[in-house]
């Protein structure tokens, strides 16, 4: 909700575009392994079919720029990893 005030407030314009994130990065394996020890069971295998990617034409890694909001005294709260898994928490717990 922070971001999206701050977004609001400091927009020039009718549409534009912020990235939010969390602090640092989280892999696609970091979040198939939260995602599996919450929902899966212990025989849970993740499998990768595509080499040293996800897929064909995978990016494997990512970083949102969240100089915009920053610029507007947004900061994220939390860590990557820990927002995905607050994420999957409230997923798990409101049955989205």
């Amino acid at each position: 909700i922070d971001a999206i005030l701050a977004a609001w407030d400091g927009s020039d314009g009718p549409l534009d575009v912020y990235h939010a994130a969390g602090k640092g990065r989280t892999t696609a394996g970091e979040i198939a392994d939260i995602v599996a020890a919450r929902f899966g069971n212990p025989a849970t295998r993740i499998e990768y079919t595509g080499g040293d990617r996800g897929w064909p034409g995978d990016v494997p890694r990512f970083n949102y720029d969240t100089s915009k909001l920053a610029a507007l005294g947004w900061k994220p709260r939390l860590a990557s990893t820990e927002a995905v898994r607050h994420a999957v928490r409230r997923i798990a717990e409101n049955g989205f």
